[in-house]
């Protein structure tokens, strides 16, 4: 795919299916059983790191995994995450190619200190590169996400940060960006606060 013909801008991707391929396998160890799942993940970001894909987002965990699942997958979720952005930020592909790491949700509130400790890191490591935006979503929740949105926005308002017709402007023009309005109001609303988060088109 060359940077001539590429026309995809932002690619997001939500991975699923882990247990069942483990079911198919015969593997029922927790760790083995995402391990696979992780390394195509690893694969995926080093082919569109040198890519002319300027936003890459992975949901990579809801927040109702991060919260109800059993310990063991927590522990599992831990280990891989400290791992895996300890490896993001010592890969050359990531520096090379000026990518920033990026993580949306609630995960600190759900991940052990190490884990928390290697996301910062790689975010510290990478805030400062401006080509590409890699952003993961852990322990994130859309519903939740729009409750904030609309109380971030309140506060704005009532703090005379921004005007109600500068918002509502915003939000019309990312509106008009959208090819996929068809699908409805609601969710609009939720890829319009994806897209802040992971952009900065709309202030809240």
């Amino acid at each position: 795919m060359s940077d001539k013909k590429n026309k995809v801008n932002h690619l997001a991707i939500i991975p699923d299916g882990n247990r069942r391929w483990a079911k198919e396998n015969l593997i029922f160890n927790e760790e083995k059983m995402y391990e696979t799942g992780v390394a195509r993940i690893q694969e995926m970001i080093e082919v569109v790191a040198v890519q002319n894909i300027k936003f890459l987002t992975i949901w990579a965990t809801s927040l109702a995994n991060v919260k109800e699942r059993s310990v063991c997958f927590r522990d599992t979720m831990n280990l891989l995450y400290t791992r895996n952005f300890s490896n993001l930020a010592r890969n050359r592909l990531i520096s090379e190619n000026g990518v920033r790491i990026r993580v949306v949700g609630e995960w600190k509130d759900h991940l052990n200190r190490r884990a928390v400790d290697a996301i910062e890191n790689a975010m510290a490591k990478t805030e400062k590169n401006s080509k590409r935006v890699l952003t993961f979503l852990i322990g994130y929740d859309g519903r939740r996400e729009r409750g904030f949105a609309s109380l971030n926005l309140s506060r704005a308002l009532l703090g005379g940060r921004i005007s109600l017709d500068d918002s509502v402007d915003r939000a019309e023009f990312v509106l008009r960006k959208l090819s996929w309005c068809y699908l409805g109001p609601v969710f609009c609303r939720q890829l319009i606060l994806l897209l802040e988060r992971v952009h900065g088109l709309i202030l809240i």
